[in-house]
């Protein structure tokens, strides 16, 4: 069997209490989608792409009647609801990947595996334990970031480049470099600073 390609996608920060402590990646395939191709409206119904169900079906509707009305031989018609499905097989994941962003998923990956439910297992694997969502957010992010990345996960290109976290009160802007009043930012006696002398 061929390997596949999947974009990993992780949840957003936990916001509810009723939402699950340490819910699963979504994965999406790379390329062509067959059930989106052959299913079309049915598969947005499944994969809840709300709008892009209601857009194919007022496409489908459409050119129903527009077809009926050109008076088109059954072939051409096939061939004109068959380039709509095949629009559909093509842009399909690439709608799912389009929905996990808006509701705020972080692409942090790709692995490669024969099918969906290997591709989880290794992502699980080579993730390893982690304390929280928001450890394991930034940690794939520094992975990315770093080319750290071995074995059959990879960073992926798409994803943002996210700068170093700097501890509090290690720069000029947190009061100084160690403890408040002893920045560099002024002279004056009893503290270091333009608020004020002999603080």
């Amino acid at each position: 069997m061929s390997l596949r390609v999947y974009t990993v996608h992780l949840p957003p920060a936990r916001t509810q209490r009723w939402q699950p402590l340490d819910p699963l990646p979504e994965l999406v395939k790379e390329g062509f989608s067959w059930p989106a191709f052959f299913f079309g409206v049915f598969w947005a119904l499944w994969k809840r792409l709300w709008l892009v169900a209601a857009l194919l079906l007022a496409v489908e509707a459409g050119l129903g009647v527009l077809l009926e009305e050109l008076r088109l031989t059954e072939a051409a018609t096939t061939l004109v609801f068959f380039t709509v499905a095949l629009l559909v097989g093509l842009s399909g994941n690439d709608w799912r990947r389009a929905k996990l962003r808006r509701l705020g998923y972080q692409e942090v990956g790709v692995v490669t595996a024969e099918d969906s439910e290997t591709a989880l297992r290794r992502y699980l694997d080579q993730r390893g334990p982690v304390a929280s969502q928001d450890t394991r957010v930034h940690g794939a992010r520094s992975q990315a970031a770093t080319g750290a990345a071995t074995g059959p996960v990879a960073a992926s290109p798409h994803m943002p480049w996210r700068g170093p976290d700097l501890p509090t009160g290690v720069g000029p802007w947190d009061g100084g470099w160690g403890k408040p009043g002893t920045g560099p930012r002024g002279t004056g006696p009893g503290g270091v600073g333009p608020r004020g002398v002999g603080e």
